[in-house]
């Protein structure tokens, strides 16, 4: 049986926590964007050497509250429902200067086989 550590039993929590505000989406794309941040999470946690506190904190940090990431998700699938399409999806996270959670700029977002636009957080 696999040991299980303080930073894995922490983003269990936040992913956690982040599935419940994406309940409203189907079943298998909320379990896409679930293991999607996992992956995130990790790569980013464990990007310079193994995973740390600090290293997990940053992360987190950078990913900001669950509920409000989830927010976005839930956003980005009401603007494609709203658009006639499938939910855009994205597949790279970058952070910016202020440490926020953003895809890369190139990533771009699809709905029913037309682009959507090159995303922006502002």
């Amino acid at each position: 049986m696999p040991t299980i550590t303080a930073p894995q039993t922490r983003i269990d929590a936040y992913l956690a926590e982040f599935r419940t505000h994406l309940r409203s989406l189907p079943h298998e794309q909320m379990l896409d964007i679930v293991e999607e941040i996992r992956s995130h999470l990790r790569d980013t946690a464990e990007a310079t050497s193994p995973m740390t506190e600090a290293s997990l904190n940053a992360a987190l940090h950078r990913l900001g509250p669950a509920s409000a990431l989830a927010a976005t998700y839930l956003t980005e699938n009401l603007l494609a429902r709203a658009a006639g399409g499938s939910t855009p999806t994205v597949s790279r996270f970058t952070s910016d200067s202020a440490g926020r959670c953003q895809p890369l700029p190139d990533t771009k977002f699809w709905a029913g086989g037309s682009l959507l636009s090159d995303w922006s957080w502002r």
